[in-house]
């Protein structure tokens, strides 16, 4: 199915292209159709808020690490997972 094309909607586009361009300086790795962002590990330790892990069917990064803010989903895939603190 195509999309009608107008000036308007590629304008909007480009713009958003050239925001995801200074996003993604800053740890933004993408949104997904949902509106959920995959972002850095370390993005996502800077948002604030408690983090859930969840262990996800794939052999380089087998776990997905969440926060939820302001109604949006930040994500970020992981090799390791939550790092737990171990008291001695």
């Amino acid at each position: 199915m195509a999309v009608a094309m107008n000036t308007y909607l590629l304008d909007e586009i480009t713009e958003a292209a050239k925001k995801f361009q200074e996003l993604h300086k800053a740890g933004v790795l993408g949104f997904d159709y949902d509106g959920n962002v995959h972002v850095s590990e370390s993005l996502l330790e800077a948002i604030p808020g408690e983090a859930e892990e969840e262990k996800i069917n794939c052999e380089i990064y087998p776990y997905k690490i969440s926060k939820y803010y302001d109604g949006v989903i930040f994500y970020a895939l992981s090799e390791e997972g939550l790092r737990k603190d171990v008291s001695p």
